[in-house]
C-alpha cells in the first residue's frame, strides 16, 4: 500500500471464467470399437479435475472412458485464457460393437469432481457423426438401362456381403431389384472423410439396372442395400438416392419438384397418377 498511504491503481476489465472449447481430431474404427483423439478445455474444470469422453448414439450413452489429459501447446496458443488449456489433449478407445450403432453418433466431453463422472460435472457436446451414408455419383438413364455408380458406407455393413440396387416408385413400392455387378471398389476419398465407418475404404459400387414397363416413364428412387441374405432381405441397411427421372420429364426448379405431362405439356405435381393412366 506504500509507506505514505498514496497510490495509483489501474483496474483490468472484468474477467468471467465461463469459457470452453473442444475438437475431435481423429475418429476411426479399431478391433475393439472406436478410437477418438482430440482436446477439451474449460474454465469450469477448475474444481472438476476428472475428465471423461462419453459416446452417445442418438442422444443416449453407449460407453465412456476416463481420460488423462496431455499437453497441447497448439491449443494453449489459441486459447490462452481458458483454464489449463495446455493440458487438454486426449486419446482413448471406446469399446463398442459398431454394428449396434445406427442413426447419429456424438460425444460428451465432461469435467467432473466425482470419480464415476456422474455428479458435479460440466459438459461440452461435439458435432454429430453419421453411421450410414453414401452418394450416387452417377445415375445415367439410357434407352433401356440405368447405369449406376457411387458409394455407401455404414457401421452396420460388417457381415452383410450381398449388395443390391432396388428401384422404388414414389409410394415406396418396389419396381425392380438388381444384384450389384461390381462391389467393394476402393474409395480412399470416402475413407479419408468417414474413417469411423466399417467399410469406407471399400465402399464403391457400380451396376446396371435393366428398364422394364414398371420403371419406365416414372420418377423413381434408388436404394443401395447391404444385406446378409442372397435375396437382399434378412438383416440389411439402405441408402436412398434423390428422385431420378426415367423418361418421365421430371424436373427440379428452385427446390420444388414438378412433372410435365407429356400429353398436355402442363406442369403437374402428381406424376404417379399420370403414370397410372398411361
Amino acid at each position: 500500500n506504500g509507506n505514505d498511504g498514496k497510490r495509483t491503481d489501474f483496474w483490468s476489465p472484468s474477467i468471467v471464467l465461463n469459457q470452453s472449447a473442444n475438437a475431435i481430431d481423429q475418429l476411426y474404427l479399431t478391433n475393439n470399437g472406436i478410437h477418438v483423439t482430440g482436446w477439451m478445455a474449460s474454465d469450469f474444470a477448475i474444481n472438476r479435475p476428472n475428465a471423461y469422453v462419453i459416446l452417445l448414439n442418438n442422444g443416449k450413452e453407449v460407453t465412456r472412458s476416463k481420460v488423462t489429459l496431455t499437453d497441447r501447446s497448439d491449443v494453449a496458443a489459441v486459447y490462452p485464457s481458458i483454464y489449463n488449456s495446455r493440458k487438454s489433449g486426449f486419446s482413448t478407445d471406446l469399446n463398442v460393437d459398431p454394428t449396434s450403432l445406427n442413426g447419429e453418433l456424438s460425444f460428451v466431453l465432461r469435467f467432473t469432481s466425482s470419480e464415476d463422472g456422474n455428479s458435479n460435472y460440466s459438459d461440452q457436446y461435439t458435432s454429430k457423426y453419421a453411421t450410414n451414408t453414401g452418394y450416387f455419383d452417377t445415375v445415367d438413364v439410357t434407352d433401356n438401362q440405368i447405369k449406376v455408380a457411387g458409394w455407401h458406407a455404414s457401421t452396420q455393413a460388417n457381415g452383410k456381403d450381398y449388395q443390391f440396387i432396388i428401384v422404388l416408385d414414389q409410394s415406396g413400392h418396389e419396381l425392380a431389384r438388381q444384384a450389384v455387378n461390381t462391389k467393394n471398389i476402393t474409395r480412399d476419398d470416402v475413407q479419408k472423410v468417414y474413417p469411423w465407418l466399417e467399410n469406407s475404404d471399400k465402399s464403391g459400387f457400380e451396376t446396371v439396372v435393366n428398364l422394364n414397363d414398371q420403371i419406365n416413364h416414372k420418377a423413381v428412387r434408388l436404394i443401395h442395400r447391404f444385406s446378409n441374405q442372397a435375396n437382399g432381405e434378412g438383416n440389411y441397411v439402405d441408402y436412398y438416392s434423390d428422385l431420378v427421372s426415367v423418361h418421365s420429364e421430371f424436373q427440379n426448379e428452385n427446390g420444388s419438384t414438378y412433372y410435365y405431362d407429356p400429353r398436355t405439356g402442363a406442369k403437374q405435381t402428381g406424376w404417379a397418377n399420370i403414370n397410372n393412366n398411361n
